[in-house]
């Protein structure tokens, strides 16, 4: 659509690598079930490998020219987090694990506390202090949740599960991913030297 700013390439390419796993899926459990010898079903194979080769390929140096060019602008970013109530599922999710409620119960008391912190703009440890009183519960059972509102660096840190986007979390998913990075470039090359040495032979080749 004409209004998207969004990097729509990056979305693309994860569409691409979703329909890479499926076929990877595929190409697994072609061999069940087969029989000693050749098989015509095998010859499905090469049309998918061929398929995701071309699909896929400019996925890497598309990702690599995207990220030298990219620009991260902090503080811009950091101004638009006072806009709207980008807070509220996170302080109800907090709310259900350190007062031990419904996630339903948290997002009721998370709705009111951003009715009473409507004039700020955003979610205010006053207006969400308000909510649990009206709602029966002791802000005091919530002191931490409370004060960690104010600092959306603090909220972003509640986020701790595999995946999550605060900095502890993804500080552990990119060690993980150059980890992996590692392990396939260690398994890659040879097999690239294998290939490039087999071109060369068949480049080479003189009948008898």
């Amino acid at each position: 659509m004409p209004q998207k700013r969004n990097p729509d390439l990056a979305e693309v390419i994860k569409g691409k690598s979703a329909w890479m796993v499926g076929m990877t899926a595929g190409l697994l459990a072609m061999p069940k079930g087969g029989m000693s010898g050749f098989n015509r079903d095998t010859q499905i194979t090469k049309y998918a490998v061929m398929d995701v080769v071309r699909e896929c390929r400019p996925a890497a140096p598309v990702l690599r020219a995207l990220f030298a060019r990219l620009k991260v602008h902090p503080d811009r970013m950091r101004a638009h987090l006072d806009d709207g109530f980008l807070a509220a599922a996170d302080f109800a999710d907090a709310l259900a694990r350190a007062l031990e409620l419904p996630f339903r119960t948290c997002y009721e008391i998370a709705a009111l506390a951003v009715r009473h912190s409507g004039d700020a703009g955003h979610l205010t440890p006053a207006g969400a202090s308000q909510a649990l009183r009206e709602s029966g519960h002791d802000p005091a059972m919530a002191t931490q949740v409370l004060a960690d509102l104010a600092d959306p660096a603090k909220v972003l840190a509640w986020r701790t599960h595999q995946g999550a986007p605060s900095p502890q979390a993804v500080r552990e998913q990119v060690d993980a991913l150059r980890e992996e990075v590692a392990h396939q470039s260690a398994f890659a090359a040879p097999k690239a030297e294998a290939i490039a040495s087999a071109r060369q032979r068949c480049r080479e080749y003189t009948p008898a």
